[in-house]
C-alpha cells in the first residue's frame, strides 16, 4: 500500500491557511451590519491553536479509496465562515480534484469543532476562511 503523506496536508493547511472574502450567498442570513471579514485584529483560532489543528486533521481527513485507486493527488481548497460564536458555517467546495477528495475535505471541515471567534473592536466578527487540502500519495 502506497504511504499516505497527510502530514504535508496539515502542514500545508495551516501554512497557507489564509482569510479570503466571496461574494457568494450564503446559508447563514447576512445584513450589511453584519459581514463576513476577511482579516481582522484577532483572527478565529482552532481550540488549542495550530497543533491541534494539525492533530484534528491528521485523525480525521481519510484519502477516498477511489481517489487512491486512480492516483487521483492534488489541492482541494474548502472555504468556510467562522461566525461570531465560533461555528463553521457555509462550507463549501471552491476547487476540487474528483475522486471523493472534495466530499472528505468539506466532511472534516463540517466536523470541526467551534472554533475561538474572530475579534474586530473588541467584538466577535464572522470571518471568511479558505483551508486547502493536499491529497498526495507515496
Amino acid at each position: 500500500m502506497k504511504k499516505i503523506v497527510l502530514s504535508l496536508v496539515m502542514l500545508l493547511a495551516v501554512a497557507t491557511l489564509s482569510a479570503q472574502n466571496t461574494d457568494r450567498k450564503s446559508n447563514v442570513k447576512e445584513s450589511v451590519s453584519d459581514p463576513s471579514f476577511i482579516v481582522v485584529e484577532q483572527m478565529p483560532e482552532f481550540p488549542g491553536g495550530e497543533e491541534a489543528l494539525y492533530q484534528f486533521l491528521g485523525s480525521n481527513l481519510s484519502y477516498p479509496d477511489t481517489a487512491k485507486e486512480q492516483n487521483i493527488t492534488g489541492k482541494v481548497i474548502v472555504s468556510f465562515v467562522v461566525e461570531k460564536d465560533g461555528r463553521i458555517t457555509n462550507a463549501k467546495v471552491i476547487k476540487d480534484i474528483g475522486g471523493g477528495c472534495g466530499a472528505e475535505a468539506l466532511r472534516v471541515v463540517n466536523k470541526m469543532p467551534r472554533w475561538k471567534p474572530g475579534k474586530q473592536k473588541g467584538k466577535p466578527v464572522r470571518v471568511q476562511f479558505s483551508l486547502p487540502f493536499v491529497f498526495n500519495l507515496e
